[in-house]
């Protein structure tokens, strides 16, 4: 079995390496709007794109923002179905690919934008539903978390000469939500209470329109303790390069994020550093 593992994990090296020589060619490469590199260059474990690393574990992510109405960032109005998987693995285990843990999110998002103002902006509204699980085997643990919210969120960009820094925050109001394996979720039952989250992205060569591209980015995200919802606060930080491609935008970055887990054991505190790869689908 371990040797399957291991053969599946040289397989997949061998195709993301492929697919990055490939999607890296720099003819014809068409950088994202200043909005768009403010959302995916975001340090929140919540961003909704393609990524392999390893952070205490190997983890993957396949996500994206699909449109309904509109182009987030691009058009004055938009709505927009987000949804994301996230798998990995407990914290120090030695199984070479991302399968023992996963979380799933939806999201049905509308945003008011202005690309076009000096200090372009962005401001939403957000109806969210995640659940986290242990993959279904011998030694599984059946019980699962979830949460369902209501958030509004905002972006401001300010573009500073070759510099530009985005802010972003939103408030989370949690409903039938349970976050502690002591008291997992069953038939809607759950507690109310509210979270959120503020991060920063400092494009650090926002002007350059061609090559690797540095930035840095803090997140910092939490919850307040209600009944079945446990106390939660994390700070996920990366610093990177990232480059865009007719293909998508492809980011190579070292994270790290100290707080409460995310997935199924958020009730766990760690201290975790690690490197990973980031991939987004243009618009």
């Amino acid at each position: 079995m371990r040797n399957g593992r291991l053969s599946g994990s040289r397989r997949m090296t061998v195709r993301v390496g492929v697919a990055m020589t490939l999607a890296c060619l720099p003819a014809g490469a068409t950088p994202p709007t200043a909005l768009e590199r403010a959302r995916l260059l975001s340090a929140s474990p919540d961003t909704p794109l393609f990524s392999f690393s390893h952070r205490g574990s190997l983890r993957a992510t396949l996500g994206g923002e699909l449109p309904v109405l509109g182009a987030r960032g691009r058009t004055r109005t938009t709505l927009q179905v987000v949804p994301l998987v996230d798998l990995h693995n407990r914290p120090g285990s030695d199984v070479l690919l991302p399968n023992e843990r996963w979380r799933g999110r939806l999201g049905l998002e509308a945003w008011r934008t202005r690309p076009e103002a000096p200090r372009p902006w962005e401001v939403g509204l957000a109806v969210e539903h995640e659940s986290d699980h242990d993959t279904a085997r011998g030694d599984s643990d059946y019980r699962f978390l979830g949460i369902n919210d209501l958030a509004v969120r905002w972006l401001l960009l300010f573009p500073l000469g070759p510099v530009a820094l985005g802010v972003n925050a939103d408030v989370r109001g949690l409903v039938w939500s349970c976050t502690r394996l002591a008291t997992p979720c069953a038939d809607f039952e759950g507690a109310v209470t509210v979270g959120g989250s503020a991060g920063v992205v400092a494009d650090l060569r926002a002007t350059a329109t061609r090559g690797w591209h540095p930035f840095i980015a803090v997140d910092l995200s939490g919850f307040v303790a209600r009944g079945s919802v446990a106390a939660e606060s994390r700070i996920v930080g990366q610093a990177g390069w990232w480059m865009a491609t007719e293909r998508g935008m492809w980011q190579l970055v070292a994270l790290g994020l100290v707080g409460n887990d995310v997935g199924l054991g958020r009730t766990t505190r760690v201290g975790q550093a690690g490197l990973g790869v980031r991939f987004s689908l243009p618009p």
